[in-house]
């Protein structure tokens, strides 16, 4: 094992999102490339146990929320290990790994998932958290943005150009390919002729699940067999259940929860929607074109690296009940529209967004911060 190189990930890890994903597919693909990784987290959470599972070391550091010992346990860490890189993900990790590693001569990568003004709804939680990241990015060796409009905001931010590099996430796009079609309908007990519109997102606010609600009275009068499945979980789910209900659409409206089945789940679907006000990239959308399933989505964030309009899937404004039902409507009375943008969309997925390129991408920017550290 010595001629691997040695990647240490840094991240919160108290909840199970796009960004823990990332790491736990990122560290199974690295070993191809010459790296091998471990994971230090905050929490003792799904994700820690998923990554045990996986076969991936991870030391978990259990202080408080913001417990400034964590910056000595990172510390004690990072100069026992001597990484060849650190790899931070979040707020709160990329802040204390940047302190930490400050006068280590361990170079240090961000992954900006993100885009932090649409990841807290509070004003001053917002404001310690951009302070936070952006009083302490000159410590950064370099930035992996998953997205062009990520790496669009970095530049508008001042980060220069030549420390950011652009990896798109990628998807097991095999997983996804494949699923049981029939799983959900049966498992609603929904009639043969119901049309299921798909939803996978965590709930909140900035996921604009709201306007797909709004959509259903639309949808709804022109073709009663539609259904809107709901997968996920969040604290905007009472919200959410309470406006089915104001709506009289709640016989109509299925909230399932989080599922780990999600390649099934997609394969019920019909059709996929995402109002979402903001995307990092954008997976839950990759995914669902991966699986054949026509997609009415926003044009928001990285979702515009790879959805084209009338192409591989249907854009819609911001916060536009009566554009997502149009184009809902549009899909259900046009079986030969939904098969054309299915077939492209299922080609840009497998071309461009391959874990494997994900993995090599990665890798190479690894070499290029170690070789550039080392001429330091």
């Amino acid at each position: 094992m010595n001629h691997y190189r040695r990647a240490l990930h840094v991240i919160g890890g108290g909840e199970f999102g796009g960004a823990e994903q990332h790491i736990i597919q990122l560290l199974s693909l690295l070993p191809r490339y010459g790296y091998i990784g471990r994971v230090v987290c905050f929490y003792e959470a799904e994700f820690s146990e998923r990554l045990r599972k996986q076969g991936i070391e991870v030391e978990v550091l259990a202080h408080g929320r913001f417990d400034l010992r964590l910056l000595t346990s990172l510390k004690q860490i990072f100069m026992k290990e001597q990484p060849d890189i650190i790899h931070t993900h979040g707020v709160k990790a990329n802040f204390f790994s940047r302190l930490a590693a400050r006068k280590l001569p361990i170079p240090l990568v961000t992954t900006i998932h993100s885009i932090l003004r649409y990841d807290y709804q509070n004003q001053l939680a917002f404001f310690v958290a951009s302070n936070m990241e952006k009083r302490t990015r000159g410590l950064n060796n370099q930035f992996i943005a998953i997205s062009r409009s990520i790496e669009d905001t970095l530049l508008f931010e001042g980060v220069p150009n030549e420390k950011i590099s652009l990896v798109h996430h990628g998807i097991d796009f095999d997983l996804y390919a494949s699923g049981q079609g029939d799983k959900l309908r049966e498992e609603l007990a929904l009639p043969k002729e119901a049309y299921l519109i798909g939803v996978v997102s965590r709930l909140v606010e900035a996921k604009g699940i709201e306007y797909v609600l709004q959509a259903m009275p639309t949808i709804l009068r022109d073709q009663p067999s539609a259904h809107l499945v709901i997968v996920g979980a969040g604290p905007y789910e009472q919200t959410l259940k309470k406006m089915s209900v104001e709506l009289s659409i709640q016989d109509h409206v299925h909230f399932l929860g989080f599922r780990k089945d999600i390649p099934d789940c997609l394969h019920s679907f019909q059709c996929f929607v995402s109002g979402s006000l903001s995307e990092g990239l954008g997976l839950n959308v990759l995914e669902a074109m991966a699986a054949s399933i026509p997609v009415v989505v926003t044009g928001v964030g990285g979702i515009l690296d790879f959805v084209e309009d009338e192409v591989n899937g249907l854009l819609v404004p911001l916060r536009s009940s009566t554009d997502i039902a149009i184009k809902i409507l549009t899909l259900m009375q046009n079986d030969q529209l939904a098969q054309q943008l299915t077939e492209q969309a299922v080609k840009r997925v497998k071309t461009d967004f391959s874990l494997d390129s994900m993995g090599r991408k990665t890798a190479d920017v690894y070499q290029k911060i170690i070789s550039k550290n080392k001429r330091k």
